[in-house]
């Protein structure tokens, strides 16, 4: 009996293995071409990656050194100039204290060390000291300040103004820098397109704020094709590029797109996917809610909103807040109705468990008086949180649209039956509230 129950073991399957003839290392032999050329792509693309990244952290680190060394040159300097003027003030110090050494007092003077001497050899070392008194004064000023931005640029740009060395190394590193290279090649192969493109910009003077909306998605789209958009346009030139009508046409395109979105997501909200439940309903339309709140509230804000109207007015671009707010208004309307759908019939059903059967009787029926305080209780709460949900939309879009009105009017009289004792529930009512 123990060798019919055997379990037969089955062997496994056994496949010819594929060699390559012609085996290369690193070679790629997937039958699949169209995968392999684009694992190809993704490597290449790996790899320009990180030499992009390698070349620029060396001339991160090549910039940073010479920036240091420029920095040590120019603190060596004000420190030499500061402790020779401090060194002159302490001279003078010492002179007041001691009675004027320095000839100031007649009685006290010391005896003369060129006197005796040759008068050339004494004019000499006078003409020294008044040139050395004149450097110090001189050095002082650009020093003035040292704690502030402006005596910082003040010092640098004087010292690199009597160099040179600086500023033209500043400049020759700028100029074998690989992105700046590559900034002034667009600018030298894409000018006459950057010309077409700052030529629509100003002429634009349509009316129709989808037509500003396509023409800022096609220039847009190029200028991402340039290698730092940003930079290839301060070479160009800030007086040929129209950059504060261009920035309000991006701000009003970009806020219209924002609110119709958060509209359209609004008015794609399926119940069914927030889990079916009450509770993960009503917290899916309070989110709602909540986030088209903070579209229009951000929208307020006085840096915001009236800062991109201005702007547009002034630029002679079409963009009326009112109809994409209208648009988030109208949507708001959805989760009123969700919401007083989803209540009407939980309401129905917490009343039915509230009325007695007729197989309920004796201990049952004590039972059940003893429950259905609890019961009402939670309708009233149910209803009431509905009720000022509405209310809550209601205040946020100005009123409310003609199926929400008849939800929340059913809704009132549902809350009113309960806390007057004369709600009946029913499971047709129920049923048809569904």
């Amino acid at each position: 009996m123990v060798q019919s129950q055997r379990v037969k073991l089955v062997a496994p399957r056994e496949f010819n293995p594929r060699f390559e003839a012609d085996f290369a290392l690193g070679a790629d032999y997937d039958p699949d071409r169209q995968r392999s050329e684009a694992r190809k792509l993704q490597r290449q693309l790996v790899k320009e990656k990180r030499g992009a990244m390698r070349e620029l952290r060396r001339d991160a680190v090549f910039m940073s050194a010479e920036r240091d060394a420029e920095k040590g040159r120019v603190d060596a300097e004000r420190l030499a100039s500061e402790r020779a003027f401090c060194s002159e003030l302490q001279v003078q110090e010492a002179d007041a204290k001691s009675g004027g050494q320095k000839g100031l007092n007649p009685h006290r003077k010391k005896k003369n060390p060129c006197k005796g001497t040759s008068t050339k050899i004494a004019n000499q070392e006078q003409s020294a000291q008044t040139a050395s008194r004149d450097r110090i004064m001189r050095t002082r000023r650009p020093s003035a300040g040292l704690g502030t931005a402006a005596g910082k640029a003040a010092g640098i740009s004087s010292i690199s103004s009597s160099s040179g060395d600086g500023s033209s190394l500043l400049a020759e590193l700028s100029g074998k820098s690989s992105h700046v290279q590559a900034m002034q090649q667009d600018l030298a192969t894409r000018c006459a397109d950057i010309d077409s493109w700052a030529e629509a910009i100003r002429s634009f003077d349509s009316k129709d704020m989808g037509e500003c909306s396509r023409l800022v998605g096609s220039i847009d789209g190029q200028l991402d094709s340039l290698s730092d958009s940003a930079g290839v346009l301060r070479l160009y030139g800030r007086e040929q590029w129209p950059g504060t009508k261009w920035e309000a046409m991006l701000e009003a395109v970009a806020e219209q797109r924002r609110m119709l979105q958060a509209a359209e997501e609004a008015k794609r909200f399926n119940p069914a996917a927030a889990g079916g439940s009450l509770n993960s309903t009503a917290g899916s339309c309070e989110a709602g809610l909540a986030k088209l709140l903070a579209v229009e509230e951000r929208w307020m804000q006085p840096q915001h909103g009236p800062r991109i109207s201005k702007a547009c007015s002034d630029n002679g671009v079409p963009f009326k807040a009112e109809v994409p707010l209208a648009e988030l208004k109208k949507a708001s309307m959805g989760f009123a109705v969700v919401m007083s759908k989803a209540s009407m019939p939980e309401a129905h059903r917490l009343g039915l468990q509230q009325q007695p059967t007729a197989a309920a009787a004796g201990g049952k029926a004590q039972r059940w008086r003893a429950q259905a305080p609890s019961c009402q209780q939670r309708q009233q709460q149910l209803l009431g949180d509905a009720v000022l949900f509405v209310h809550k939309v209601h205040g946020f879009a100005r009123g409310l649209s003609t199926p929400a009105a008849a939800a929340f009017r059913q809704l009132d009289a549902m809350l009113l039956q309960v806390e007057g004792g004369s709600f009946v529930a029913d499971a047709g009512a129920a049923a048809a509230a569904l």
